[in-house]
């Protein structure tokens, strides 16, 4: 198998980590190389004061300087184009693989290959709404975060085809622990859930589509009833929810203006903006250790893996607003991470 060869640039490190005086094997072991080749790296510097490869050696580039030039402007001007928009696009890339293309624009060091992330779809009237509430909340205090109720839908899957692994008798014919039945699709369950800095509300399993009916039902029988439990006395507290149209029904909406539940104005696309979408992440992680067989064992888990979230855990995400506002404003409406 053929090694890359080195970078200008990772010769440079080399040296300076050799004269920084640290050994050959630690220094490959940083830069992904063999010690060998640190070692002929720094011996060909100190008797030539070169680490170049000898003109001529080694198989020729099948790409030009002025083609490499041609297509790195193409990637700066289009961060998104493809190693096949490249290939029809110049004549000369045509006789040459797809992976000596990107390889040409990674080994400059300016640009490395990665997946694009699938994040919501945010237009510019979208993004510039986005900055504006980020803008009109980055100065909310501590307590006035902490008095939000977060809610949201989430699917969680039942992943019956879980690789399992076992211990195989040497010699022995094959036997049912072997083998771990498979089925086309994974099952999967809506759930519907709400939490505070202070604790987490109900978790309702959502039966079928969820359309404002069963919302209102939610609303009803879940989100009230949290609400004496979570905020006791009458204490203030505001109400979120995305804008999707099943909460934002105007049956929905007058059921919530009818018991005085005020509502903190969302923007739409912004689910980086609301904690409680790393809570999902959190009790996804926590079903791993878990393996339940039928949906009703899944809900189980569920419900308890909410109820042993940690309140510290829950005080964290309500804290982290103001830095998720800056975010937002720093991205200029673009989605930010969570």
């Amino acid at each position: 198998m053929m090694t890359k060869q080195l970078s200008e640039i990772e010769i440079g490190q080399i040296l300076a980590l050799i004269q920084c005086g640290h050994s050959y094997r630690s220094i490959a072991k940083d830069v992904g190389r063999s010690k060998d080749a640190i070692r002929k790296i720094f011996l060909k510097f100190t008797a030539t004061g070169s680490a170049a490869r000898r003109h001529g050696s080694g198989r020729p580039r099948k790409t030009t300087a002025k083609v490499d030039t041609a297509v790195l402007r193409v990637v700066r001007a289009h961060q998104r184009t493809s190693c096949c928009d490249l290939h029809r696009e110049f004549e000369d890339l045509r006789h040459i693989s797809l992976r000596t293309i990107e390889r040409r624009i990674v080994e400059t060091g300016e640009f490395r290959n990665v997946f694009t992330k699938r994040k919501p779809f945010i237009n510019t009237r979208n993004r510039a709404i986005r900055v504006q509430w980020a803008r009109e909340h980055l100065s909310w205090t501590r307590e006035q975060w902490r008095r939000v109720l977060w809610s949201d839908e989430s699917p969680f899957v039942l992943r019956y085809n879980r690789r399992t692994r076992c211990y195989v008798r040497v010699g022995a014919p094959p036997s049912p622990e072997q083998f771990t039945g498979t089925v086309k699709h994974d099952a999967k369950l809506m759930v519907w859930g709400c939490f505070a800095a202070h604790g987490v509300g109900r978790l309702y399993w959502v039966q079928g589509i969820l359309e404002k009916y069963q919302f209102l039902r939610i609303l009803m029988d879940e989100l009230l009833p949290s609400v004496e439990t979570l905020f006791p006395n009458n204490a203030p507290w505001i109400f979120q929810q995305d804008n999707d149209p099943k909460h934002t029904a105007l049956m929905n909406q007058g059921y919530l203006r009818a018991n005085n539940v005020n509502i903190l104005r969302w923007p739409s696309q912004s689910p980086d903006l609301n904690p409680i979408e790393n809570l999902w992440s959190i009790l996804d992680m926590r079903l791993k250790d878990r393996n339940p067989q039928n949906l009703d064992q899944l809900f189980q888990c569920l419900q308890g893996g909410w109820a042993a979230l940690p309140v510290s855990v829950l005080e964290n995400l309500a804290d982290s607003m103001p830095v998720r506002c800056q975010a937002v404003i720093d991205s200029h409406g673009y989605p930010t991470k969570y």
